[in-house]
């Protein structure tokens, strides 16, 4: 508790006193009688005086530092910084590196399936080749295999679209790819996306397909986005 300044009583010199001036401090019974709500201090009634003293709590107390850890110093409660020179970076671009200043550790959070990174596409939290699910095509001959599965030439698609079709979840999809229950009422492996460019790499301007969080994913993850390609008709 700051005590006022700017007023005197000067009492025992026999000066007259200030009105509100006193030559004795309130009286208390406890030491809560005393509290000067900071952590940072140490509450006393002095029992043979009846008088309050608020000594400081030694340096490195705990204390609250606006709901974060702190330590008390000089009888303030400063942040107790528990991630000053904490690394979390962990060398994964598909990550979110950051440090919980509540406790000093760090999180690393996958970043979005679908997100662009050096080595293709982030999934899972892992930097993922590019898929070549959503390329556009003429023929089967123009999709490959991917993990051993053969990608069909989705001419119902304008521009024909490499895919699958009869999925029943995405494990029967590429990675990077997802089973998607389109509106014709059939099962889909469609590429992942975050952003329209990234389901566009190998596809024309005038057969563009559109990354959209609106498609029905057969599995229940609904937090992703899906390269949805033009209807042929």
């Amino acid at each position: 508790m700051r005590d006022l300044v700017g007023f005197l009583c000067v009492c025992a010199l026999g000066v007259v006193p200030l009105v509100g001036c006193s030559d004795t401090q309130p009286e208390c019974e406890t030491g809560a009688d005393c509290n000067d709500d900071n952590e940072c201090t140490y509450d006393v009634c002095e029992s043979a005086s009846r008088t309050c003293s608020n000594m400081s709590a030694e340096d490195d107390t705990a204390c609250d530092f606006d709901g974060f850890p702190g330590l008390c110093k000089a009888s303030i409660c400063e942040d107790a910084k528990l991630c000053e020179d904490v690394e979390c970076d962990d060398d994964n671009e598909c990550t979110y590196d950051v440090c919980d200043p509540a406790t000093g550790t760090c999180d690393n959070i996958p970043l979005e399936d679908g997100r662009a990174c050096s080595g293709g596409a982030c999934l899972d939290g892992a930097c993922t080749a590019l898929t070549t699910v959503g390329r556009q095509c003429t023929s089967a001959a123009e999709c490959p295999v991917e993990m051993q599965i053969q990608l069909e030439c989705l001419t119902q698609f304008k521009g024909g679209y490499c895919g699958l079709e009869g999925c029943t979840g995405d494990a029967d999809c590429p990675e990077g790819s997802a089973c998607v229950n389109y509106d014709d009422g059939e099962d889909y492996c469609f590429r992942l996306c975050q952003d329209k460019p990234e389901c566009n790499r190998d596809r024309s301007v005038e057969n563009e397909s559109n990354c959209t969080g609106s498609v029905t994913f057969v599995d229940s993850r609904n937090d992703r986005k899906a390269c949805e390609p033009p209807w042929s008709g």
